[in-house]
């Protein structure tokens, strides 16, 4: 089973990745769907989900990723007059599925064959390429011409057409490859069937020229398969579109079944707009060198390293724990506007600061107790479920009450595996302590004193633990608040109705908290992050005005922060924001590079946290990506950091982003695609120099 996933909101490196995906405004000139369909199958990036596309078992690119290393392709098509518009779509779609293409094998080929009827005038047969001996050709410009030549003619005298000639014509007269790297394919493009098999007309001279099942045996005979894509058509002789579609889709789909291909119906209006959806996503662009396959092999090798030197990557070493909001289990909920919520989110973030500790994202949380507490699954039974289900070794939680100067605090902690529940009384804390702080410390003392590695390096810490995210408790949680929607923001599609509130929200409460403490390096990165996610949203729906605007105020906010990293915040949090000021507002590439290999180096103290986001910010870097020349683009160590993200990080949204860009197939254990698309580019060109 190949791994999918939605694109989802950008963020920069305090975060998570640059995976952003947004919705683009409508196009008024939309192309035809079959223009969307040819844009869009064959690109991981843009195609629509299997069964959006009445794929029950597989998909185009199942179809491509399968194939050999070389690839020849007839282009079968309907040049009658009811197929205009889906004419006008694959020639304008051709060159972009031809690019998607090549982009997975050696070599790509194409022919191109046009059927009509007997009452058109350039004849029912036609070669527009015009090769000798009709060779295949990858000379793309050729195809395009010949395609462009293609004029819609009469389908008279009946809306059935040619196909089965077509088809059989493309099996018996193209000079087909025998070699055994070679893939040879056949994809049809039609909105009619043929004439019935008996049927023969001899006025008209209109019959049946091949069987559909000598079609199939042909086809078979030379390793051929065929997909077709059942297209629209014209307005004018929709009744007959209507009475054939039947036939239409009995014909196409008997073709594609028995030969191993696929059927695309365009007749479907679900499927359109699955297509239409498709094609509004912006089209990746991709470093310039491909990355070799990654393999499980690859991945578990550097696991097996990690343990045998007993480094902090190694996943048996790390301490993996979750937290839930402090809330009575049946009302929680994850709207950053809580102050429960906004507890849970300080607790994370001291958490994620100690070595070896890795925390689970508050949306992997959500999704898991909110279907088992739909499900009937009650308190303590929750709360072992939770922590098996997230695969942590221990579960937080517990309860808060807010008085006027002090905050009571009741943690409770669910130890998985054997469901132990270590409880705490409650401890009264004065508004000018961190409470959270405190409560990881008291905490990971408690439950954790038997790992003499992790308290020590917990005593290590614990002044940094300990340090208030803000100079008042008070307006810590504002602050909180605005870290968590940003966070959420990572793990929902972008541009939708949930992503947009969840960034509203985060401006809110970062202008609320910023109104009381202007001088904190962790909001003003939290305003840099808000800023930038604006930029890409704007520069997706062309408002490049817009766009260029929401840089400039990023690039402020990020110079803020910069300025202000001394002070307030732990020393990896420090180093990741002179990173992205070295590569962003200064453009100094190599000492970009140098800051971030710093906190992927291995040591005792490694924090996992921040040597996963660094190792996304090299692979970006060294991909070209983020706006770095391509002298810095190296596909060697691009795949050496995106092994090491998923080794060592594999449920983490990179992890995540990383498969279904490259498109990792779960059952062979590697990938199928070799390009990293670049999705910070374009808006990080409009920074000013």
């Amino acid at each position: 089973m190949r791994t999918l996933a939605k694109a989802k909101l950008a963020l920069i490196c305090m975060f998570v990745i640059s995976n952003c995906v947004h919705a683009q405004q409508e196009n008024p000139n939309q192309a035809t769907s079959t223009a969307a369909a040819l844009d869009s199958i064959f690109n991981p990036q843009r195609a629509t989900e299997r069964k959006s596309m009445g794929l029950l078992q597989r998909s185009f690119l199942d179809l491509v990723e399968d194939a050999q290393p070389k690839l020849e392709i007839a282009i079968v098509v309907d040049g009658t007059d009811s197929m205009t518009a889906a004419l006008n779509g694959v020639r304008s779609a051709f060159s972009q599925m031809a690019e998607d293409l090549a982009r997975y094998k050696d070599r790509v080929s194409f022919q191109v064959v046009v059927f009509r009827d007997v009452a058109a005038a350039s004849g029912e047969i036609s070669f527009p390429l015009n090769i000798s001996n009709h060779d295949f050709t990858s000379d793309i410009t050729l195809v395009q011409k010949g395609l462009a030549s293609v004029a819609p003619e009469s389908g008279a005298p009946f809306f059935h057409e040619l196909i089965d000639l077509g088809v059989h014509e493309a099996i018996t007269k193209l000079n087909w490859s025998t070699d055994p790297d070679v893939t040879r394919w056949i994809l049809i493009f039609g909105d009619a069937p043929p004439l019935s098999e008996q049927w023969d007309d001899e006025k008209t001279k209109s019959r049946r020229r091949y069987s559909t099942q000598l079609l199939v045996t042909r086809a078979r005979e030379k390793g051929i398969r065929i997909s077709c894509v059942l297209c629209e058509s014209h307005a004018e002789v929709e009744e007959a579109y209507t009475l054939a579609l039947t036939e239409t889709r009995q014909f196409m789909s008997q073709l594609a079944n028995e030969t191993d291909g696929l059927m695309l119906d365009l007749s479907y209006d679900n499927i359109r707009d699955a297509l239409a959806k498709a094609s509004q996503k912006p089209r990746p662009e991709y470093q310039e060198t491909p990355i070799n396959t990654i393999t499980k092999e690859d991945v578990q090798r550097v696991r097996d390293d990690a343990e045998r030197n007993k480094l902090v990557f190694d996943p048996h070493r790390q301490t993996r724990l979750a937290i839930l909001p402090y809330a009575p289990l049946q009302q929680i909920s994850f709207d950053p506007d809580r102050p429960e919520v906004q507890f849970a989110t300080e607790l994370r973030y001291k958490l994620r600061q100690l070595p070896g500790v890795s925390v689970k994202s508050p949306r992997q949380v959500e999704q898991v107790l909110i279907p088992l507490r739909d499900q009937g699954v009650k308190n303590e039974d929750l709360l072992k479920a939770v922590a098996d289900r997230l695969r942590v070794d221990y579960l937080m939680w517990g309860k808060m009450e807010q008085g006027q100067q002090t905050t009571t605090i009741t943690p409770l902690v669910v130890e998985s595996g054997t469901g132990k529940i270590v409880t705490f009384p409650g401890a009264r804390i004065s508004s000018d302590q961190s409470t959270a702080g405190l409560v990881a410390s008291n905490i990971l003392k408690n439950v954790l004193a038997p790992d003499a590695t992790i308290l020590a390096k917990l005593n290590q810490q614990e002044t940094t633990l300990l340090r208030p995210v803000s100079h008042q408790t008070a307006s810590a949680m504002p602050l909180m608040g605005a870290f968590e929607a940003l966070e959420q923001c990572t793990a929902v599609v972008a541009n939708s109705p949930e992503s947009v509130e969840l960034l509203r929200k985060a401006k809110r409460q970062l202008d609320r908290f910023l109104e009381m403490e202007d001088d904190n390096a962790l909001a003003h990165y939290l305003l840099a992050n808000y800023h930038y996610n604006q930029a890409l949203a704007a520069n997706l729906q062309g408002q490049k005005d817009v766009a260029t605007e929401s840089m400039k105020e990023f690039v402020r906010a990020l110079r803020k922060a910069y300025g202000l990293r001394n002070r307030d915040i732990h020393d990896n949090l420090e180093t990741e924001i002179e990173g992205m000021y070295e590569l962003l507002v200064r453009k100094d590439v190599p000492a970009a590079i140098k800051v971030f290999q710093s906190l992927t180096e291995v040591t005792e103290d490694t924090n996992l946290h921040f040597a996963r986001r660094a190792h996304w910010m090299l692979a970006g870097i060294y991909a070209g990506d983020w706006g770095v020349s391509t002298e810095f683009s190296d596909p060697q160590q691009l795949r050496s950091h995106l092994i090491h993200i998923l080794g060592f990080f594999e449920s983490s949204p990179e992890a995540d982003f990383i498969r279904q860009s490259l498109r990792w197939d779960s059952e062979d254990g590697k990938t199928q695609f070799r390009y990293l698309p670049h999705t910070n580019q374009q808006v990080t060109n409009l920074i000013e120099t």
